[in-house]
């Protein structure tokens, strides 16, 4: 895809907490991330520069459709990753956090793979 694990961890938060796509506001991204205003802030200027949000006064936040796209795909790779490692007997707690960490890494070939394999599992 061609984005950080930041640009990517910020994408899905908008998506999550907008509700797939609606506004939200940047504390919340803040509080959900666990990371400063500023540093909110700072990260969202970036993703609006390239397109992938719009920020309106007042601090909300909203997908574009290009950045919709983008995190539709990434929470796609985060749940399908969750999913597979509770299929082999993960707990779902730490399901969660290795998805979080495995999802920003993979290939897209591999992803496909899994893909492939969550569908032959019928999960």
């Amino acid at each position: 895809m061609g984005y950080t694990k930041a640009e990517e961890d910020y994408l899905e938060a908008i998506y999550l907490l907008g509700g797939n796509g609606g506004r939200v506001q940047s504390v919340a991204v803040s509080n959900h991330l666990g990371v400063s205003k500023p540093a909110v802030n700072m990260a969202t200027n970036d993703l609006a520069q390239k397109g992938l949000i719009e920020k309106q006064r007042y601090g909300d936040l909203s997908l574009t459709k290009k950045g919709l796209a983008v995190a539709e795909e990434i929470y796609s790779r985060h749940t399908l990753i969750k999913q597979l490692l509770i299929y082999i007997g993960v707990s779902e707690e730490t399901a969660e956090k290795d998805c979080c960490k495995i999802e920003h890494t993979l290939s897209g070939e591999t992803v496909e793979k899994l893909r492939e394999l969550k569908k032959r599992l019928s999960l």
